[in-house]
């Protein structure tokens, strides 16, 4: 009984002579600041799962070195599923004397099935950004900027 008795007395004590308070105000600090980041870090991971299908281009993703067989497809058209499908892989492209390593992707007709391609207008105006309807007509390409600054192209260049 003695011990909590001292102990009460000293914790008075050092409560009247302000050590505490910067102890409790550093716990306040703490608490408050791992609260903010998993509040942060929540939202995030919210936000991310919400829009995940949006930087996929569609619900599911099959991913594989070698073609799907057409039973995938099938099946998906039997659900009455939208399919399209995505082949990549890395090249070099150049433009005269400047290369540059990138990754090329063909895309099936209806890509992407969720979300929207933005392109860059090249008018002389202003530069517009438009919405793509569909994919690219046989015998164009798309590229992004990077590829743009890397090998100094210009809307309508042929490389």
């Amino acid at each position: 009984m003695n011990h909590f008795k001292l102990s009460f007395r000293m914790l008075y004590r050092d409560w009247r002579a302000g050590e505490l308070n910067v102890l409790v105000l550093a716990l306040i600090i703490a608490v408050s600041g791992v609260a903010t980041v998993g509040f942060f870090a929540d939202r995030v991971e919210l936000a991310l799962s919400r829009e995940s299908n949006q930087l996929l281009g569609a619900d599911l993703l099959i991913i594989s070195s070698k073609p799907l067989p057409e039973i995938y497809a099938d099946e998906a058209s039997r659900l009455g599923l939208s399919i399209s499908s995505l082949t990549k892989f890395p090249s070099m492209i150049s433009n005269g004397e400047n290369n540059l390593l990138t990754e090329i992707k063909a895309v099936t007709e209806g890509y992407p099935l969720r979300g929207r391609v933005h392109l860059a207008g090249w008018s002389l105006e202003k530069p517009r950004i438009q919405i793509a309807r569909g994919i690219p007509q046989s015998g164009t390409i798309w590229v992004d900027e990077k590829v743009m600054t890397r090998l100094e192209l210009k809307g309508g260049d042929i490389g």
